[in-house]
């Protein structure tokens, strides 16, 4: 994997994916780790803590002693990581989009797939956490008629 890293001063910017929408995902997962937490959450229904986050070729893992889930953004998995992939303990396969269940490389191992939305993610992140701010955005969602 080739990593871009392009430096201003003060921080450092690591572009591990060609694909903006993807390296903004991923960086959207190393700043919050809420998410991270929300979608083992989704997964397993059990909360985990030391949720460690790696950019792979093919697919963003987050993984700790417990869970490994791969998060797909690529094809390509299907051959460079899903055998791999497999061989870690409780593995997850994760797309948020349901159109990957209809791409023919993935046709051999789709039923093994979760989808999963940005809204269940936001939800359960908000039903989850003790931070200010999502409590307060998440208090004013629920208002009507202001």
């Amino acid at each position: 994997m080739r990593i871009l890293e392009f430096d201003n001063g003060e921080k450092t910017l690591k572009v591990h994916y060609s694909n903006w929408d993807k390296q903004m995902a991923y960086m959207t997962f190393d700043e919050c780790y809420e998410l991270r937490k929300a979608i083992a959450y989704l997964l397993t229904f059990k909360q985990f803590d030391d949720l460690e986050l790696i950019p792979n070729k093919f697919s963003i893992q987050i993984k700790n002693n417990h869970i490994n889930i791969f998060i797909i953004v690529y094809v390509g998995f299907e051959i460079e990581e899903y055998e791999k992939a497999k061989s870690h303990p409780n593995c997850h396969l994760v797309g948020f989009d349901l159109s990957l269940l209809d791409l023919v490389e993935f046709k051999g191992f789709k039923d093994d797939i979760k989808i999963i939305s940005n809204e269940m993610v936001t939800t359960t992140v908000e039903l989850l956490t003790n931070n200010e701010l999502v409590n307060s955005l998440t208090s004013f969602k629920q208002l009507s008629n202001i």
